[in-house]
């Protein structure tokens, strides 16, 4: 519908909202404990844990969303970190979380065939589109969740965290920056850390 209609970014935002909302209450996926961050014990969320898990969605989603700017990236991106979540369910004994994350790593690496730029391809010849990336986001955030809450995991919520983390610090610190300048923080720019290594003259292959 967004390829052939070009949905407004509020309505962007609701849907993403909406699909949350289905994954937290339909699908019971949600973030319940944060581990020890503090060394002081355990880091409920409580009665909010449905509230922070839909924060945490639409973080994810939008991170991935805004990595989108370059040939590859997003994709690239979701590879790394599918592998990283099969990894960490195979030590943790998380069989489909496992399968699931490299179902999703050989989907993805077939779609950078087409879209990543290399010495035999000049330009790519398949494009993601915000509809592709969000639903990695969302893919991502459920792996996540998932992984660091299952019973006897050895994966805590942090830890899934930061196989997110470059898109997740991009994402954050250019939100802060545009905030800073008095402009929507979903407004598009060219602050994104891709943007300046092509400033600096690397190329998108």
């Amino acid at each position: 519908i967004d390829d052939l209609h070009d949905i407004s970014a509020r309505h962007k935002f609701l849907l993403q909202i909406a699909a949350a909302l289905i994954m937290t209450m339909l699908g019971a996926v949600c973030v319940e404990n944060l581990g020890d961050l503090f060394g002081l014990g355990q880091v409920h969320t409580g009665p909010l844990k449905v509230v922070f898990t839909v924060i945490c969605v639409l973080g994810v989603i939008n991170a991935i969303n805004m990595e989108d700017g370059v040939d590859g990236l997003a994709g690239a991106l979701t590879l790394v970190a599918c592998g990283w979540y099969a990894l960490l369910a195979w030590w943790s004994g998380v069989v489909t979380i496992r399968g699931m994350a490299l179902l999703l790593a050989g989907s993805v690496a077939g779609f950078l065939l087409f879209n990543l730029r290399t010495p035999w391809r000049s330009r790519a010849s398949v494009f993601m589109g915000d509809a592709g990336s969000m639903a990695l986001g969302l893919l991502l955030t459920w792996f996540a969740v998932e992984l660091s809450g299952q019973p006897g995991s050895r994966v805590t919520p942090i830890t899934a965290v930061w196989v997110l983390a470059l898109p997740l610090i991009d994402m954050a610190s250019v939100m802060a920056q545009r905030m800073r300048q008095g402009v929507s923080p979903f407004q598009a720019d060219h602050g994104h850390l891709h943007h300046a290594l092509l400033l600096a003259g690397y190329s998108v292959s």
